[in-house]
């Protein structure tokens, strides 16, 4: 079967990808995917890759695109499978997912239901905590906000955009919260404010299939904070953390239960205190967790991937 990897940055969805901050970590999981499906025996890979970045390893075949429509499109009805890494940020993800799906590709990953549930944070909380798992409070900018009920800090973030993408991190009395909240106030429908919770930040790997799903690892997560409180991820630690105890596959059978269809490797940001662990957000797609974790697994998480299929 041939199977083509399309990760956007690489693939050049943000145009030059040499430009974006974002290209180291996604040219890793570009290439970690590709080099680990390439050794599974039932594939032939195939990887869309900007000629501006550098030539990868001859065991795979490489797809030239800057990132026209028309160039993916083509390339994806040349396979028998696709595997999308793409940002949730204005439901990019889900779009192309889509249009992989009405080519009558089979792709690798959550389906379009799991994709628009979990690509949206309002969604991904209601359909938390009607199962009752723990997950950060929200609220709505243009509503009253408990201010009282919680801590000093607050966050403000975009309902629909990747990782820590927009999020910043403001003081329950500080003055600049006026002008973050008027900002969030001119388009209500696409922010979120959230308390600040104390713990330490950190992510769940999982492999979803039909049948239920596997913790592969509990990675660190190492986060920075510039003068105006913008949160960036510095850089993540695969499997820092034991995942051993109970209370991590208990959580992760209780999420692959409330969001039907979350298919594939997947990732899930928490936050961990001695008592608790609460759920941030939902990642339906490979992270940036995944270049480490054939290392971690002693095991190829593609072939695990491919099991998980049958």
């Amino acid at each position: 079967m041939k199977l083509l990897i399309l990760e956007y940055v690489t693939a050049g969805g943000l145009g030059d990808p040499c430009l974006s901050p974002l290209l180291e970590e996604a040219d890793a999981m570009a290439l970690a995917l590709a080099r680990d499906f390439s050794e599974l025996s039932e594939y032939t890979v195939s990887l869309i890759r900007h000629p501006r970045l550098a030539a990868p390893s001859p065991s795979f075949s490489v797809i030239p695109s800057t990132g026209l429509v028309s160039e993916w499109e083509n390339a994806i009805t040349q396979h028998d499978h696709i595997l999308l890494v793409a940002p949730e940020t204005d439901s990019i993800l889900l779009k192309w997912s889509t249009r992989a799906d009405q080519l009558s590709t089979l792709r690798l990953g959550p389906t379009q239901e799991a994709l628009r549930m979990t690509s949206d944070k309002w969604f991904t909380e209601a359909a938390l905590s009607q199962h009752c798992i723990p997950c950060v409070s929200s609220y709505r900018p243009d509503t009253i906000i408990p201010w009282s009920d919680h801590g000093d800090a607050w966050v403000l973030k975009p309902r629909d955009r990747c990782g820590c993408e927009g999020v910043q991190r403001f003081a329950r009395g500080d003055a600049g919260k006026q002008a973050l909240l008027q900002q969030a106030m001119q388009n209500p429908d696409h922010w979120m404010i959230q308390p600040w919770m104390p713990g330490q930040a950190a992510s769940l790997t999982i492999l979803g299939s039909y049948e239920g799903a596997q913790l592969l690892s509990v990675n660190q997560q190492h986060l920075q904070f510039d003068s105006e409180g913008f949160v960036t991820l510095e850089k993540v630690s695969t499997g820092a953390i034991d995942a051993s105890p109970e209370r991590f596959t208990a959580l992760v059978d209780s999420i692959h239960a409330s969001v039907p269809g979350l298919l594939g490797i997947y990732g899930v940001d928490i936050l961990i205190t001695p008592n608790a662990l609460t759920v941030v957000e939902i990642n339906p797609r490979v992270t940036s967790a995944y270049p480490d974790l054939y290392a971690v697994l002693g095991i190829n998480p593609a072939q695990l991937w491919l099991n998980s299929l049958s």
